[in-house]
């Protein structure tokens, strides 16, 4: 078993998403404990996840340097972003502004990026 190194609640606390150095993203059924899901696609250990405030999409920052947006209906990611090499340490969606959602990366590189478009 490798080490869990972040996890996080969805919004309505019905979730429970749970990643680290698998490169894997679990999401687990609160009420029932049970393992939901795996999200895959990510070629390095896993830092940073953080729900979105519908629950609709899941951002994970990783090792490579990648963030990642997650469609929880779908399953699958939606989107990849890529401005550094570096670890991205942390992630975090924007108070949501209209109808786009925006997000934060932090990271080895010593800077802080905004994505306007959650998807794009």
């Amino acid at each position: 078993m490798k080490p869990v190194r972040t996890v996080a609640f969805s919004p309505a606390g019905t979730r429970l998403a749970a990643a680290g150095d698998a490169r894997v993203i679990a999401l687990y059924d609160v009420s029932h404990g049970e393992q939901v899901a795996n999200l895959t696609g990510h070629s390095a250990w896993i830092f940073s996840v953080d729900w979105s405030d519908t629950g609709e999409y899941l951002l994970s920052g990783s090792f490579d340097g990648k963030v990642k947006v997650w469609s929880i209906d779908q399953r699958t990611c939606v989107a990849t972003h890529s401005e550094t090499d570096k670890t991205l340490w942390c992630v975090k969606w924007l108070p949501k502004t209209g109808r786009s959602e925006a997000f934060a990366t932090a990271g080895a590189n010593r800077s802080i990026s905004f994505y306007r478009e959650a998807t794009g």
